[in-house]
């Protein structure tokens, strides 16, 4: 049964060869839950700085949610280190099996430090855990190698890098079963700074009953199971027709950004997808669309397709032909790159090309010359070793280009421009990881032509519901509520968790990634959005508008957002009386010194 107190996280030490497991503190399940809690708390613990995010100091951390394999949807498995691209906390996310297989195999968390000498990957059966010789694989794509594991080992849930990782790519991914993607922040970099290939689970266990016992949890999970399946928007298209939807709402992110509305996104179609494609569940029943209601994704060819495929790898290089995009996702899941990070890259490549740069000869729309391009980037061959670097660095290279490097805090941003969304600018300028679009979306929706300040408890309010289905390891496209998170970890740990402890749980953890993000050297003007988005949209339903107002308008909004976190109004440090307020107590001293040496130096 579960049992709160007999949770397990494992400690892999490459360097030493070394496996050990350990319980995981009551206290620090009970404030910190899964999921993302887990690795922000355990990268902010064990890694130091000043650290090079692709040394041997930093740590890797994968974490399931508090609820995997216990809620509809909570196959999302965190993946968490310190950033390549940007130096801060960073978390990603997967789907399917490979989180819940480990909280099955008994384990609730896995700290992974050092460098093995040679590559290597983790294997995990049960009780029988293992570091094993992966030589063989090192230079094999995603599917090579997932292919190769199987053959060994039988059906074994497999996450691994590619040749990106291998090369430390700074956006490498990690990809879980050929399909799935913790694509952001180059935590394949860090892999393959490590030499660790990849991680294989495989379970002859199941889920431990629950606390409040199998018949009260059946009941509540079927009737969960059935009102969020009925009450998703994602059922008939997945996330496949956003691109149609960001282009009639002014969001869309055509060339480079240039462009937030062209009023067609050529064969780039909810309804040219579904045409072709199976649903992600009929790919693999056993391993895809783990105990989700409503099984968004689609296949097509074998290759899955999602927005910010579309999105990035097509509208933002101008490429608008289906079987390009569906090539280019099929490129970077076998080298192990971040579709994202790599479309933004290869669109700003475009822009300086067409701005009379000689760097590289590509032009918009040019798909065969993006396939190759990517190919060298994961190789960090020519031209890929630059591109290899991510935006922000790429431009301190070369000396140009930051006008129309559409990056926050090195994270290049995702297929959604602000400049169609009140708030949305501010979502990006303080979500914790830099450039994401998920860490709260400002409702209802509006256009920015007001002060931004006016959106920012709808901001707070979606980003602490997103990060709770963070923690939980469930699927933030799922419409569930905070009163669902309460009645759930009821019936699972046998805890009465109130709606706004739940809210507590993310103000906690942004706090304290936020106060490791303030120590590695970020400060209030790093809260900030890039040039592109302030210059006037010129097309559509955004035409003439900015993520802002204005620069002031920005940083008014700021000011207020670190008041209602509990920050300090200059640099948005988190106050110590915060930080005791959220159960922070033992990280009180690292805000009372770098107040005094940051905000009361800033005030002389």
């Amino acid at each position: 049964m579960v049992n709160i107190e007999n949770r397990r996280i494992l400690y892999v030490d490459l360097t030493r060869n070394s496996i050990e497991k350990r319980k995981i503190p009551k206290d620090v399940s009970l404030r910190f839950w899964g999921g993302k809690g887990f690795c922000t708390y355990y990268l902010y613990k064990e890694v130091g700085l000043p650290i090079d995010p692709l040394s041997e100091h930093n740590v890797a951390v994968i974490a399931p949610g508090a609820l995997s394999g216990y809620a509809p949807g909570s196959g999302k498995t965190c993946f968490g280190t310190i950033s390549p691209l940007t130096g801060l906390i960073h978390d990603s996310y997967a789907g399917e099996v490979f989180g819940p297989k480990l909280r099955m195999a008994g384990i609730d968390a896995v700290i992974i430090k050092g460098r093995a000498s040679e590559p290597v990957y983790l294997y995990i059966e049960d009780d029988y855990i293992d570091i094993i010789d992966a030589n063989d694989l090192w230079g094999k794509s995603v599917s090579e190698t997932v292919n190769s594991l199987r053959t060994k080992h039988g059906k074994v849930s497999v996450a691994a890098i590619g040749r990106a990782g291998e090369n430390k790519v700074r956006y490498a991914s990690i990809i879980v079963d050929k399909l799935r993607a913790a694509g952001r922040g180059g935590i394949g970099a860090v892999w393959g700074s490590k030499n660790l290939k990849a991680i294989a689970v495989k379970t002859a266990n199941h889920i431990e009953e629950p606390a409040g016992g199998w018949d009260e949890w059946r009941k509540y999970v079927t009737e969960l199971y059935v009102r969020l399946g009925k009450q998703s928007r994602f059922s008939k298209y997945g996330t496949n027709n956003a691109l149609v939807q960001a282009d009639m709402l002014g969001m869309a992110p055509h060339y480079n950004f240039k462009f937030t509305h062209l009023g067609d996104v050529g064969e780039l179609k909810g309804d040219e997808i579904i045409k072709r494609a199976i649903s992600v569940a009929e790919e693999d029943p056993s391993t895809y669309g783990y105990m989700c209601p409503v099984k968004c994704p689609k296949v097509i060819e074998g290759i899955k397709s999602e927005y910010e495929h579309l999105g990035m790898l097509g509208a933002a290089d101008g490429i608008y032909k289906l079987d390009d995009v569906l090539k280019a996702i099929k490129t970077v899941n076998e080298l192990g790159l971040d579709s994202i990070s790599t479309g933004n890259v290869i669109g700003w490549l475009m822009e300086t090309t067409e701005r009379g740069y000689k760097l590289y000869d590509i032009k918009w729309g040019e798909a065969e010359k993006q396939r190759e391009l990517m190919k060298l980037i994961a190789e960090r061959k020519e031209i890929g070793a630059l591109l290899a670097e991510g935006l922000k660095r790429i431009t301190e290279i070369v000396g140009y280009g930051k006008e129309w490097a559409v990056h926050v805090k090195g994270l290049e941003a995702p297929a959604w421009d602000p400049r169609g969304l009140l708030g949305f600018g501010l979502s990006y300028a303080t979500a914790d990881v830099g450039a994401s679009h998920l860490r709260g979306w400002p409702r209802p929706h509006k256009p920015p032509k007001e002060p931004a300040v006016n959106a920012i408890d709808s901001l707070i309010e979606d980003r602490d519901r997103v990060s709770v289905q963070d923690h939980m390891g469930t699927c933030v496209f799922l419409p569930y509520n905070f009163e669902d998170f309460s009645k759930l970890l009821e019936i699972v740990y046998g805890i009465s968790i109130s709606v706004e402890e739940l809210r507590a749980l993310s103000w906690r953890t942004e706090s304290l990634s936020r106060l490791w993000a303030i120590k590695s050297g970020i400060r209030r003007s790093d809260d900030t959005v890039p040039p592109r988005w302030m210059e006037p949209a010129p097309t559509g339903p955004a035409k003439g508008l900015k993520a802002f107002l204005s620069y002031e308008d920005m940083e008014e909004a700021k000011t207020e957002y670190y008041k209602k976190r509990g920050w300090s109004l200059i640099n948005g440090i988190p106050l110590p009386s915060t930080l005791k307020s959220l159960d922070l107590h033992e990280f009180v001293t690292d805000s009372e010194y770098l107040i005094k040496a940051l905000d009361e130096m800033d005030k002389l």
